[in-house]
């Protein structure tokens, strides 16, 4: 049981479970989750228009600049300009601003319209050019020290799965949505990963591992727990 975007309780239980037991176990439970909700109203965080959000903070638009390609500028231009005729000539960074502006204010356009789509595949496409280059910077030094690579690294919009590895192929899967969180969370998920490749479960040389390399596999759970609100709030609107 579980808080997730824009507040809304998850109840995972058994696939046959009654409704009505269901309802008994949230009743039963419902100081929990009046405590809960209080708590979780402290961290909410609204989305800004005038800046974007990029590995577990705000950043300007100029930022994104060394993400941005001809092929995607010119991609987005040409969107932008479907959906507003009077969007041209626009700096590089003003492109992006009024892509993000577009699909995250979502009474703009509708869920099933082909130009919202559009917008976001371009800007997943965005977050995932960010995130490669973070991993490609830092996936050498990381293998390096524990003597561990992955033939493949393979990117995915998974939500509760922030990583997964296959031993047999000695390949490992991202989540984007990693893009949403600090550099100290993304090297915390690589090193957990990569640990997987020689221990396939969660046993004891797993962890020992793990923490020979992450002094705090924990801070994933950590930052979630001040930032879920505004992640799932963001990864709904741009993954989903």
């Amino acid at each position: 049981m579980r808080f997730d975007c824009k507040v809304g309780l998850i109840v995972n239980l058994p696939r046959f479970v009654r409704k009505k037991t269901c309802e008994e176990f949230i009743e039963a439970n419902l100081q929990w989750i009046l405590t809960h909700f209080e708590n979780s109203r402290q961290y909410q965080e609204e989305i800004r228009w005038n800046q974007f959000y990029l590995f577990g903070q705000w950043v300007e638009f100029d930022t994104l600049r060394i993400y941005l390609d001809k092929d995607f500028l010119v991609s987005l231009q040409k969107t932008l300009q479907k959906w507003d005729s009077s969007l041209e000539n626009l700096q590089e960074s003003l492109l992006v601003q009024k892509l993000w502006q577009a699909l995250l204010q979502g009474e703009i356009l509708s869920a099933s319209s082909p130009i919202k789509v559009k917008f976001k595949s371009l800007l997943i496409a965005l977050y995932q050019k960010a995130l490669e280059s973070y991993v490609s910077s830092r996936i050498g030094e990381i293998s390096q020290a524990m003597q561990l690579f992955p033939c493949e690294i393979s990117y995915g919009k998974s939500y509760r799965q922030l990583g997964c590895c296959k031993t047999k192929k000695q390949s490992i899967r991202l989540s984007l949505r990693l893009a949403l969180m600090p550099f100290v969370c993304i090297d915390s998920v690589i090193i957990h990963e990569l640990a997987h490749l020689r221990y396939p479960n969660h046993q004891q040389d797993f962890w020992n591992l793990v923490r020979k390399f992450d002094t705090n596999p924990q801070s994933i759970k950590e930052w979630l727990h001040l930032n879920s609100y505004l992640n799932a709030q963001l990864y709904q609107c741009i993954f989903r």
